[in-house]
This record gives C-alpha cells, structure tokens and sequence, in this order.
C-alpha cells in the first residue's frame, strides 16, 4: 500500500515537472516568435524608410543636376543658395527639430519644405510664367528648400541610429549596434542609390522617348516628392522615447538648436573632415555648375544637351553603387583612412 501510493506520488511529480517543463518550452517558442516578428516589422519598417526617402531625394537630385543646364547662371546661383541655405539650417536648428519632434516627423516637415525646390522647377517652366518672375521663384524655392535639406538629413541619421538599436536588440542571435549598422547601411545605401540612377534616368527617357516638355518632367518630379512625403507620414513608424530623448527634450532650446555647430567647434575630430568635405563640395559643384551647365550646352555633338544630363547624373550614382561594394572589402583589410585617401584623390582629379 505504501509502495503503491509513493509511486503514485513520484509519478505525479513527474508529470508536473513534465508539464511545467512543457509550458516553459512553450513560453520560450512564444518570446522568439514575438521577437522574430518585432525584427521584421523593424526591417520592413526601415526598408520603406529607405524607399521614400530615395524617391524623394532622387527627385532632388535630378533637379539639382538639371539646374544649370536648363536654368544656366540662374541655376548656378540657385544651387549655390540651396547649398548656404542647406548648412545653415544644418549648423543652427536642424539638431533642435529632430529632439523636439523625433526624427521620423523631422524628417517628414524635412521632406515636406525641400518640395518648394523641386516646384520652383515646375513653376518656373511653365508656359504662364512671366519671364520677370522666373529668377526670384528659383531663389526663394531653393532658399525655402535647403532648410528643409537640412532637416532631412539630420533626421536621417538619427533615424538609421534608432532602427539600428532597435534591430539589434530585436534579433534572435543578438547582433551587435555595429553589425546591425552594417546591415541597414547597405541596404540603404544600395535603396538610395537606385533610386537616384532612375529618376536621374527618367529626365531623358521622359524627353527623348516620350516627348514630355521640361515643365511635364518637373511636374512628375514634383508629384513624387509630394507622394513620399505622405507616405513618411501615413506608413513609416516613429519610435518611441526612450530615457535619451527625454533627457534631449529636457535640454534647454538654444543648446538644441546650436548642437551641431557645438560639435563643429568642440570635436577635436571635425578639423580632419573639413578636407574631404570641402573637396567633395568643389568637385559636385564643378559638375552641376560647369560640366552639366556649360561643357553639355557647348558639345555640337548634342541636339537636346538637357536630355542627356539624366545620364551622366546616373553614372555618378551607379559608380558609386558599385564601388562602395569595392571599398567595403578594401576598407576591413587596408583601413578606412586609406578609402578615405582614394576617395580625396578622386574629388582631387575630377
């Protein structure tokens, strides 16, 4: 009796231990499968980042390579106030707007100003136009627009930073920060460049092979920028606060609003930058202005030099796509700063 009924009791525990062995298995195959969900929606939620911000920068950027040869010196000095415009906003405000509205809407009113520059173009090709209005509507578009430049792509790295903490906290195998930047970095950078190759390349098919007029291409152009802008809006999630954006929202405005410029002055590292910044500034502004707006206008070769901008802007993007797989491999074995040497050199040579 006593034998019978201590088996019982041990037959018992085992199957409580059996079923709380059970529960716990289930439990962990609930949280992995929660988690595996939660990293899919962030990499979902980051590559339709990356798409809307291509379209709308693409747009951009065909504008911009346009401006010269299409508009001539008033394009020169337009780009040129886009760009003063650009770094000011980015210097004194732009840090102010991302802690204060986060950095999905940041980049959102971000996208939202920056289509003044892109309807400047529209608005200054179309036939009612008076002729007197064309030059003030080109300077205050792309004035009103390098704010918004700005913003966009300040917004845009703390965007990258978040999804890319996210993520890696998200993931099963628990990727580290750096990994997980490695990962969204190449998918955005390989997103963003597509989509500045084509729409650079619709320019010229929309003209050559369709027959569309300038102000039609700009119209597009325009309507696009317009349509990421609402998709930012409506399909893009904007993370939450965590303790580092309250501890942001709790600094006072003006130290918001001078961060950059701070970290201009402060940062021992920002003198070793101002090179190659400055070198990549010269050689885009030789091709837009120069090469764009005064060698393709004087070819006699050319018929219709505008159409053509579209694709000398493409190669631009598409050696770009294909050698930042190059110098990935290049950089683990020699070092970024030997990248960083070839990169000047070429700036240098162009």
């Amino acid at each position: 009796m006593y034998n019978q009924q201590q088996n019982e009791q041990e037959e018992t525990a085992e199957s409580n231990e059996t079923t709380s062995l059970l529960h716990h298995v289930a439990k962990e195959v609930k949280e992995e499968s929660k988690s595996n969900q939660q990293t899919h929606q962030i990499m979902r939620n980051f590559i339709l980042f990356s798409i809307l911000f291509s379209i709308h920068h693409g747009t951009v950027t065909a504008c911009l390579h346009l401006a010269s040869a299409r508009l001539g010196d008033i394009g020169a000095w337009q780009t040129g106030t886009l760009y003063l415009t650009y770094t000011g906003s980015a210097l004194f405000g732009a840090t102010y707007v991302v802690m204060t509205l986060g950095a999905r809407n940041a980049a959102t009113l971000g996208m939202t100003i920056y289509c003044t520059y892109i309807g400047c173009f529209y608005l200054a090709t179309m036939a009612t136009t008076p002729p007197s209005l064309v030059i003030p509507i080109c300077i205050v578009g792309a004035a009103i627009g390098g704010i918004g430049g700005g913003f966009v792509w300040t917004a845009q790295g703390a965007y990258f930073t978040r999804a890319s903490e996210e993520y890696a906290a998200s993931s099963l195998d628990k990727k580290s920060i750096s990994d997980a930047n490695s990962m969204l970095g190449g998918i955005f950078a390989c997103i963003y460049l597509l989509g500045e190759v084509t729409l650079n390349l619709f320019s010229t098919v929309s003209v050559k092979v369709f027959n569309l007029t300038w102000s039609q291409v700009y119209g597009v152009y325009f309507s696009l920028a317009v349509m990421s802008v609402l998709g930012m809006m409506t399909f893009v999630q904007n993370f939450k606060y965590d303790e580092v954006d309250k501890k942001h929202q709790e600094q006072h405005a003006f130290k918001k609003a001078t961060a950059a410029a701070q970290l201009f002055f402060n940062d021992p590292k920002m003198k070793y930058m101002i090179g190659l910044n400055a070198a990549f500034g010269f050689s885009s502004a030789f091709l837009n202005s120069f090469v764009f707006g005064e060698v393709l206008t004087l070819s006699s070769s050319l018929k219709n030099p505008s159409a053509v901008v579209g694709i000398f802007g493409s190669v631009v993007a598409s050696v770009a796509a294909i050698m930042s797989i190059v110098f990935g491999a290049i950089a683990c074995k020699k070092g970024k700063g030997f990248v960083l040497n070839i990169g000047a050199w070429s700036f240098f040579m162009v």
